[in-house]
């Protein structure tokens, strides 16, 4: 038997609501039988998974596997432990993919022997059906990963940007970091970037990431998630900032700088919202421990948020705005 085309990895966790959808945009693909399938990696669901299971039984492209609850970096290692596809697509259960598009992309990517074949999204509402965004359809030119980041500083970390074959996955032994629950991607991505020698990219929406209402979380769950979020935040950071002392001619470099400074403004300021003065200046200070603050200005800053940004790198500054703020009633600090 001839190995199939595509491996499409999904990490599920109490996905049930929404994995129907996305199952039927991926079982309305141009692939012929056997060409294709649909590994969804349940991360420890601790709801029912009637629907997913119920299209695993109806559907011989789709498999389900189980694992304790380990996170989605794990189960997005799982998946690609399982996976037997010339390539890997992955994908999130509460997202959509356009029908009709993943064998155009799989064509492309053989036809050109591409490592890496990065496509555009779009984000949409939940509840509305995604709206086809016709592009080019042309490649760019062909170039190394490290050449491609260069040219592209400012695109997506997320791993459903693009397709990625398999054996090069395996031959760099590529795996998203289990350390961290969150920008988990940033490192995946960067690192196959460091050795990928063909890479490309099509200009086809390909992808829709799906804005869900927030769930109804209480304050101290913020303060909690926020937390667990500047941690991880701190170890990419970290992690970032060790590919540049390794590699510090590389032709990348600014576009990984870039990186650093949104993920230390996105930490800082969560801070600021949620966590005590004294975590924010504990959090400078371990940026400052491995030569991450004051971080370079990232170009990629909404003009709403700069003034924010460049307060953020006056330490004395910054800190008194802390201070200030969580002077605030916590009934104003919770509304805002």
């Amino acid at each position: 038997m001839s190995m199939k085309k595509l491996s499409v990895i999904i990490p599920y966790y109490n996905g049930d609501r929404y994995i129907g959808t996305v199952l039927e945009d991926l079982l309305a693909q141009d692939f012929k039988e056997g060409e294709y399938e649909i590994i969804v990696v349940d991360d420890g669901s601790t709801e029912p998974v009637d629907v997913l299971k119920s299209y695993c039984e109806q559907y011989s492209p789709i498999s389900y596997v189980r694992q304790d609850h380990l996170g989605v970096s794990a189960a997005r290692n799982s998946g690609i432990a399982h996976s037997t596809g010339k390539y890997i697509f992955f994908c999130d259960c509460d997202d959509r993919v356009r029908k009709h598009a993943l064998s155009q992309l799989c064509e492309l990517a053989e036809t050109h022997c591409l490592e890496m074949l990065f496509h555009d999204h779009q984000d949409t509402e939940g509840g509305q059906e995604p709206q086809n965004v016709e592009g080019e359809g042309l490649l760019d030119e062909i170039s190394s990963g490290t050449a491609y980041y260069a040219k592209h500083p400012d695109m997506r970390p997320e791993c459903w940007n693009y397709m990625i074959m398999r054996s090069f996955v395996e031959k760099h032994h590529l795996q998203f970091p289990v350390q961290v629950g969150m920008h988990e991607d940033v490192v995946f991505l960067v690192e196959a970037l460091l050795v990928a020698e063909c890479v490309s990219h099509v200009g086809w929406v390909n992808y829709y990431y799906v804005h869900w209402p927030q769930s109804t979380i209480n304050y101290s769950g913020k303060i909690l998630k926020a937390e667990r979020v500047a941690e991880d935040r701190l170890w990419v950071i970290k992690w970032l900032l060790g590919v540049l002392s390794k590699y510090p001619d590389i032709q990348c470099a600014r576009s990984i700088q870039r990186r650093i400074s949104n993920l230390s403004f996105q930490m800082l300021h969560q801070a600021f919202r949620y966590l005590p003065a004294k975590k924010s200046k504990d959090l400078i200070r371990r940026l400052r421990q491995i030569g991450g603050y004051p971080f370079e200005e990232g170009r990629y800053i909404s003009k709403s948020l700069h003034m924010t940004y460049r307060v953020m790198q006056v330490y004395p500054l910054w800190m008194t705005c802390c201070y200030i703020y969580h002077l605030l009633p916590k009934d104003i600090r919770i509304r805002y």
